[in-house]
């Protein structure tokens, strides 16, 4: 059996980008006010999109959840991107993170590393802890809580920003 975390989705930018133009043409969406979050292999897609933006649908943000930072190293932020991870996060280490951030344009990325947290920080069905597919997998409620707070602070901030030309 292969490991979840170690296969590839190569459909992941297109399906979002898709999902971005569908929710753009939408009458109840401000398509200037799109955002793509994502967590874990999800925050992979986020960063993809985040360094290449859909045309016709791009996204005035990212957020990334415990992303595999490695993925995207040479890779560079055209929207701002919000990257959180656990300090102890085994699976998505913190350390390939801050290494991607720190070669980031000014402002593109906003990495918040959070104390003793690990893969799934966010995710109450792992409360207790569990091993999954090798992987030490625990809730963390005041990482969760931080996470989140972090994540509406964000969108807040960035999608109440104007983009040229709109």
């Amino acid at each position: 059996m292969k490991e979840t975390c170690s296969v590839d989705f190569p459909q992941g930018p297109a399906d979002a980008a898709a999902a971005l133009a569908f929710l753009a043409r939408q009458p109840f969406v401000d398509a200037r006010r799109l955002a793509v979050v994502g967590f874990s292999q999800g925050a992979d897609v986020a960063l993809a999109i985040a360094a290449s933006p859909p045309r016709g649908a791009r996204p005035l943000a990212a957020a990334a959840f415990y992303p595999p930072c490695a993925n995207r190293q040479g890779e560079t932020l055209k929207v701002p991107t919000l990257i959180l991870v656990g300090e102890a996060d085994t699976v998505t280490p913190a350390e390939d993170c801050r290494q991607f951030a720190a070669m980031q344009p000014p402002g593109a990325a906003k990495l918040v590393v959070l104390p003793g947290a690990g893969h799934l920080f966010d995710d109450p069905a792992y409360a207790g802890g569990r091993v999954v597919l090798g992987m030490r997998l625990v809730y963390d409620g005041a990482a969760a809580a931080r996470g989140e707070a972090d994540l509406r602070r964000f969108l807040a901030e960035t999608l109440s920003q104007t983009r040229d030309g709109d």
